[in-house]
Parts: structure tokens; C-alpha cells; sequence
């Protein structure tokens, strides 16, 4: 395996491997899934894996694997012939399994001789089946002799999961064979044994941070509670063993056992965990968890894996919209390593680790694992409208990579001349620069590489640039969080009309900068007032996190002194502020008293400038910029918003919008009963001029904190600047009720308003299981319909992330 890893003090987890950006369901899917190919594919799979054992009847783990894809080709596709090879293997083996009856490689035969049992009801089948499993009954202790354990010291041990089981690929082996001889025989102490069995294994081998299962003990790191994911080991056939024997336990362990609902939960977790590890080509790496690392996939861990995701999409365990693009990109990245005899290649031969694999290496138990994962693609039976029911109604369109924007900037992108210029930083700590080409007539425009503003780098989404398009210029300003003491900016020129091949010709002025009191400058917000001769006001947070302001009244080329206008108190609370302006004369500003980590009771105020003061809600003049500067205003001059003593608490700021009246509209966050991260909600607050007052109402569910750092940082909510009836939000819970979704991903979604200020319409947007999407944002000037900016990828903290900036209505 190649690459060097980054250092683990940055990025103690790698990143999931990117998707590639266009469609899985392209027209090639539809011959690919169509039930004559597949039935062929699994034709020469049986056929080369019966010729290559030559006549010869195996009796081990490998072969009672691969007998169980055939029977379950059978079962799919009511093919004699499956049936027929598994019942003559059955007789070849006079219906016996290993001598071993507690070494679960020794018992994996039976799973196929029940299956058999469960048709034919012949006695024969499980005779000595029974008699060997009768002994589990009467066991009290086991020895090294009796699991084959290389781990185990001398001596016995208690008869535990944890010492019976004690490497995971025995959750495939032996718990589908308990689970069925209870579905064949009735007998409840099969299910008891099960259950007591399984769960002690799990609590051995199974991560709760990682949600993956270690192999066995060995793999235990030193210390596991400071353990970085990057140094821990997980093998993919490994997981893929407890990942399709979770199913193969599920489809006998009756609908009411009280036990049923915990399969399901750890099925589901370990589907969330390993659809962030799948890779460009749909397939899984040997050492799992690196998918950054250059290894070439491997197939027997892909092959459970796939199975395991039809299995739970055609049970209705997993969500269709979501999972299934997944489960046919692994589809598809499997039939390309199919040979037209029918083997598989790149399989990982008998192993106990990650290893390396080569194209040639094909094995009984892959050949038996492809079946698996054929049969279940088989039976869903997929239509060309099944397929195009996958495509989403609004298409997402990838505008920048490695791009990502704070929740605490306004305009992170500008929406003229035929493009959308956007403002981000990368991973790297660049900020940058691209101007995207809106319904271009020419493809090339859209491929332009990112330019960079910065001249540093400064690793933290903070430093994302503020963006002001005004007469044929663009404005940008930025700068390094907590750094230097000054802001940067540069300017660029825009021709008139924009050429429709290659890059827009945007000539970007040298970095400047203007210096600041502090070195802790940062949330840049730009406005620019045509009935002040153009003047530009660049508001920010200052020294002592108190808001400050500055202007310029040459077109951005020099800037004035810092103004230090409103007081928070303490000199140290970071409120957070959202600013809006109409772009003639009037700018209004939304406060809290302070950044919502730091007190419970958190209210929120208004005042707007105009004419050359501050007011209140009501128009009431407050102090002019001449008097601010000998006295800022205080949060107590403000209008109340929302009052941070009552029932819901800790409100975080997102988005301020006017209405159709010109009247301001917020929307924020705050937790359910003073809670921190849990229970979030979105509300809406509108200025009601007859009432004088602002009436505020919860609108969505938001679901749980974004990142640990930031209890009340939710995916985001956002304003339509064209429609004020038309917000987007991000939530990893189901935004009507609260309820969890079906991938537990932050999804993008569409509401409308009606007349009382409820959401009427939902619209689900994304459909991502394996990636985030958060941070909507509504460029004005779109012209109606849906539109909407996001950032979709893996958000770890500010400092730690990994983003593209995605588009609908582009």
C-alpha cells in the first residue's frame, strides 16, 4: 500500500473518498441490472467455481460460503439448477459439517443444509447438524481446542461470546446457522443462545466511535480510549462477514423477537459507517478505514458489502432514494472485475488482515459472495423507471471543489453577468476565487481552476471572503483569523461582455490590506449604498469580539478608520451578528448578546442604520455615526427579537432577508428547553409594523449540532432574497416532525410558506448517505424558481474539513 498519511495531529481520520460528480444511473445501468444479464452473470460464476473445484467436495468455511450465494440464486431466480448443485454438495457430504461443533468455521456448511431443510423438510438434512449443536446446551466452559484459537491462553474460559466467537468472521459462520435451526426445529433456546452469544461479541470487537468491528483482540490498539481512527485497523472481508451474516440472520429471527430492533440498529450503523468508505469505483479497500491510502479494491469485502445494501434496500431496512445509486455503483465496479469465464478477480485469499490483492486471485467463498449480492439485485428487479425515479426532480450541480464558507459570513457568493462568482477557502487554508458560468454555451467556461486571493494559507473556514459586486467591479475582502492585524482586499475588473470560450477575463488587482486595531479580525460582511454616493460599508468582528465597522468612499481603494459602534459588554462574548442592506439606503443588523456557548439565556436584537444613524425597530434615531464614535450603542437600545429567559434558548443567528414590503425577516436557531446540541430548532421572526413588536414562531425541526465544538451549530437555514414565502435548511432529522431520516446525513430541503407562516410544501433535495449537506445559501437576483448554494462533503470543526460548493438552478 502507497501514501504517505498526513499527520495525525491534523487529520486524525481521512477523509472519505470523493464520489465522482456525474450520475450512477447512466444508460448503461439499465442493461446492467436487467434480470437476463444478471441471471448470466451468475451462470458462469456457479459454472467456473464448479469447475474448478473438479469434482472434488470441500468441506470447510469456504465452500459452505460460496454454497450459500448458490441456494440463494435459487431462491431469487427459481433456477433448478442452483438448487440441484447445493443438494448434490449436501449428498456429497453425506449431511455432515466439521467434527468441530464450537469452531464456527466448522458449522458455516450447515446454514445451506438447513436452507435445504427449510424447503424439503427431510430429516436427514440436520441429523447431524442437531446432534453437534445439542452440546452448546450443556457447555460451561470452552478451551484453545475447542474455538482453534491461536489467542486463548491455557486453561478454560467461561462459555462467552467473546471467547466462543472470537474473531469477527464467525458472525457470519455460526449465528445464521442458530437462527435457522430455530426457524427449523421451534426451539427457543437456539434464539436465547443466540442472542447472548452475539451481543458479548459485539461488545468485544465492535467500535463504538468507528462503528466497524476489529478482527479479533489483536487488533486491539494500546490505549483505545486515545486511539486515532487512521492507526486502527479494520478489514474489509472482516466487517463484510458480520455485514451480510447481520442478514442472514434478520431474514429468520421472527418479526417480534425483542431482540430485532438491535440487529436492525447495528445493521444500520454499520451501513452509515461503510458508505463513507466506499470508493470512486464503487468498490472497498483490504484496510478499510484508509480509503485515502492507494490500494486496488478488493472484492470479497465489496461483494458482502453489496449484498448487504440490496438486502436492506429490498427489506425496506434501508431507504431506497439513498442507498440504492450506492449499491449499483458497487454493482457496476463488480462486474468490471468479472472475467467472461465467470471468476472473480481481486479477491483477498484466506487472511486474517488487510492485504494486498492481485487481479488473477479468485477464490470459492468471492464467487459465493458475488451470488449473494446478484440474487438480492436479481429480485428487485429493476425498471428503467426505477432507475430514473433514482435521478433527482432539481439536479445538483457541482460549481466548486475543496470549497467551503463559515455560517457567519453574508455573501459568499454573487450572482451576475451570467455567472456566479464564489468566494471560499479550501482545505489548505487558501482563500479562492471562481467565477462559474451560468447556462453556458460553451463547456469550457465551467472547467476553470479556483484563483487564489490569498497570499497566505490560514487552515479555518473563518477565512473565507466576503464578495461585492458593483459597477463593473467585483470586490473581495478577507483575512487570517486571530493573525494579522490588518484585512485583505483586492478588486477585479469585469469586462462588459464576457467571452463564451475559456476563462472569463477577470483581472484581479494586487493583494492590499488596511490595518486594524487587533489582530483578531474576522466574519467580513460588505454593503454598498447608492444614496451615499456608493459608499461601502465592510462590517466585522473586532478586537475584544465587539462588531466594528469601516467604509470607503473611493470605490474599496482606501478605507477609513475602524469604528467601533456597538458595545456587546464584557468585551469578550462574541456576538454574533447577520447583516442585510437593500443596496440604496437602509442596512439592518441582528444581534445576540453573545455567542450562544457562553450563557443560556440569549436573546436577540434589531437596529438598522439609515440617513447617517442607527434606529430602532420603529424608526426611533438612536445615535448618528458622530456620536457612535464618542459612545457605541449598547444591545439594551436594541429591539427585543426574542427573548433568550423564555421556553426556547440559545438562539444562533443564520440569515436576514427583507420581505415583499421591505420589511426585515430573520431566521435562526435555538435549542428545545435551554438544551445544548440535541434537540435543535429553526425559527422564522418577522417585524410586525401595526403589533410594533417582532413575532417569532418555530418553523422546522434542525436536528443536532453540525460538529462537537459548537453545540447550537446546526446544517443551516437560509431566506430566499427573491421570495421571502421560500426558505432552505439543513437537517439530519425529518424537518416536519422531528423524526429521525432515513441516513442520518444532513439533507437539503425546500420550503414553502403559507399566509400564517407555517411550512405548507416540503421538498427533499439531497439524498446523500454518505455525505453531508449544509450551509445553504440564496444568491439575490436569480429571477425566481429554485435556486440554492451548499456545501456538501465531511465537516469535522472550522479548522477540519473537507467541502464542495453544489448548486441548483445553474
Amino acid at each position: 500500500m502507497k501514501g504517505t498519511p498526513p499527520n495525525p495531529s491534523e487529520e486524525p481520520v481521512p477523509y472519505p473518498p470523493r464520489m465522482p460528480d456525474e450520475s450512477v444511473v447512466t444508460v448503461d445501468l439499465e442493461a446492467l441490472v436487467q434480470r437476463p444479464f444478471i441471471k448470466s452473470l451468475m451462470d458462469r460464476v456457479m459454472a467456473f467455481q464448479e469447475n474448478d473445484y473438479g469434482g472434488e467436495v470441500r468441506m470447510d468455511w469456504k465452500a459452505g460460503t460460496y454454497y450459500t450465494g448458490v441456494f440463494a440464486a435459487h431462491l431469487a431466480t427459481g433456477e433448478a439448477a442452483y438448487r440441484a448443485a447445493a443438494l448434490a454438495w449436501g449428498q456429497a457430504a453425506q449431511w455432515k459439517i466439521g467434527s468441530r461443533p464450537f469452531y464456527a468455521d466448522d458449522i458455516c456448511m450447515a446454514q445451506t443444509m438447513l436452507d435445504l431443510y427449510l424447503v424439503d423438510r427431510d430429516p436427514l438434512y440436520i441429523q447431524d447438524i442437531s446432534r453437534l449443536l445439542e452440546e452448546y446446551f450443556e457447555k460451561k466452559s470452552l478451551t484453545p481446542a475447542d474455538v482453534h484459537s491461536h489467542l486463548a491462553p491455557a486453561g478454560e474460559k467461561p462459555m462467552l461470546g467473546r471467547n466462543l466467537w472470537w474473531w469477527c468472521d464467525a458472525l457470519y459462520m455460526a449465528p445464521p446457522v442458530l437462527v435457522r435451526m430455530h426457524a427449523a426445529t421451534g426451539d427457543q433456546r437456539y434464539l436465547d443462545l443466540l442472542h447472548r452469544l452475539y451481543w458479548d461479541t459485539i461488545e468485544f470487537l465492535f467500535d463504538e466511535k468507528v462503528s466497524l468491528c476489529f478482527r479479533d483482540a489483536s487488533f486491539f490498539p494500546p490505549d483505545p480510549a486515545t486511539a486515532l481512527e487512521r492507526d486502527k485497523i479494520f478489514w474489509s472481508r472482516g466487517n463484510g462477514w458480520v455485514f451480510a451474516g447481520l442478514v442472514r440472520v434478520l431474514d429468520y429471527l421472527p418479526i417480534n423477537d425483542p431482540f430485532r430492533p438491535r440487529y436492525l440498529e447495528l445493521f444500520q450503523k454499520l451501513t452509515r459507517k461503510l458508505v463513507t468508505l466506499q470508493k470512486s469505483d464503487g468498490l472497498w479497500s483490504s484496510w478499510l478505514n484508509r480509503p485515502d491510502l492507494a490500494q486496488d479494491p478488493e472484492v470479497s469485502g465489496s461483494c458482502f458489502f453489496a449484498f448487504g445494501l440490496f438486502a436492506g434496500i429490498k427489506r425496506g431496512w434501508l431507504d431506497r432514494k439513498s442507498y440504492l445509486p450506492l449499491a449499483l455503483r458497487a454493482w457496476r465496479g463488480l462486474t468490471c472485475k468479472l472475467d467472461v469465464n465467470g471468476r472473480l478477480g481481486f479477491a483477498q485469499l484466506v487472511d486474517s488482515a488487510p492485504g494486498p490483492v492481485r487481479p488473477e486471485s479468485s477464490i470459492d467463498y468471492t464467487q459465493g459472495a458475488f451470488l449473494l449480492a446478484a440474487s438480492e439485485l436479481y429480485a428487485l428487479n429493476l425498471s428503467p423507471a426505477d432507475l430514473r425515479a433514482l435521478v433527482p426532480a432539481r439536479a445538483p450541480l457541482l460549481l466548486m471543489a475543496d470549497a467551503a464558507w463559515t455560517m457567519s459570513n453574508d455573501d459568499p457568493a454573487v450572482l451576475a453577468d451570467e455567472h456566479v462568482y464564489l468566494g471560499a477557502v479550501n482545505s489548505a487554508g487558501r482563500s479562492r476565487f471562481l467565477a462559474y458560468r451560468i447556462n453556458p454555451p460553451n463547456a469550457p467556461s465551467i472547467f476553470t481552476e479556483p484563483l487564489d486571493l490569498s497570499a497566505w494559507n490560514g487552515r479555518n473556514e473563518l477565512n473565507n471572503p466576503a464578495l461585492l459586486r458593483f459597477e463593473n467591479k467585483l470586490l473581495a475582502v478577507y483575512s487570517k483569523r486571530d493573525a494579522d492585524a490588518f484585512w485583505n482586499w483586492r478588486i477585479a475588473s469585469i469586462p462588459e461582455k464576457l467571452p463564451g470560450w475559456g476563462r472569463p477575463r477577470i483581472q484581479w488587482s494586487e493583494e492590499k490590506s488596511f490595518s486594524t486595531q487587533s489582530a483578531a479580525g474576522t466574519h467580513a460582511d460588505l454593503a454598498r449604498l447608492s444614496a451615499e454616493n456608493g459608499r461601502i460599508y465592510h462590517f466585522f468582528r473586532g478586537d475584544a469580539c465587539d462588531p466594528k465597522l469601516t467604509w470607503s468612499d473611493d470605490g474599496a481603494e482606501t478605507w477609513q478608520p475602524e469604528l467601533h459602534f456597538i458595545n456587546s459588554g464584557d468585551g469578550g462574548s462574541q456576538p454574533h451578528v447577520r447583516y442585510v442592506d437593500n443596496g440604496r439606503d437602509r442596512i439592518d443588523l441582528i444581534f445576540a448578546d453573545e455567542h450562544p456557548r457562553g450563557i443560556s439565556n440569549h436573546s436577540l436584537y434589531h437596529f438598522y442604520y439609515q440617513g447617517g444613524a442607527f434606529h430602532s425597530s420603529d424608526g426611533k434615531v438612536l445615535r448618528d455615526m458622530a456620536e457612535i464614535a464618542q459612545q457605541p450603542l449598547t444591545l439594551a437600545e436594541g429591539t427585543p427579537i426574542q427573548n433568550g429567559s423564555g421556553r426556547f434558548t440559545r438562539d444562533l443567528l443564520h440569515n436576514l432577508e427583507y420581505d415583499a414590503k421591505g420589511q426585515p425577516v430573520v431566521v435562526f436557531i435555538s435549542s428545545s428547553e435551554g438544551s445544548s446540541g440535541g434537540d435543535l430548532r429553526y425559527w422564522i421572526s418577522r417585524w410586525n409594523e401595526r403589533a410594533g413588536k417582532w413575532i417569532s414562531q418555530a418553523i422546522a425541526h434542525a436536528g443536532s449540532r453540525v460538529y462537537q465544538d459548537e453545540p447550537h451549530s446546526a446544517g443551516g437555514i437560509t431566506l430566499d432574497p427573491e421570495n421571502d414565502r421560500v426558505l432552505y435548511l439543513s437537517s439530519n432529522v425529518d424537518p416536519a416532525t422531528g423524526a429521525p431520516n432515513a441516513t442520518g446525513r444532513y439533507q437539503l430541503f425546500r420550503g414553502t410558506l403559507d399566509e400564517t407562516g407555517n411550512i405548507q410544501i416540503w421538498e427533499q433535495l439531497t439524498f446523500d448517505a454518505n455525505r453531508d449537506n449544509i450551509r445553504p445559501f440564496v444568491p439575490r437576483g436569480h429571477n425566481g424558481g429554485a435556486c440554492v448554494i451548499w456545501q456538501r462533503g465531511t465537516y469535522r470543526s472550522r479548522t477540519n474539513y473537507q467541502m464542495d460548493i453544489y448548486g441548483i438552478g445553474f
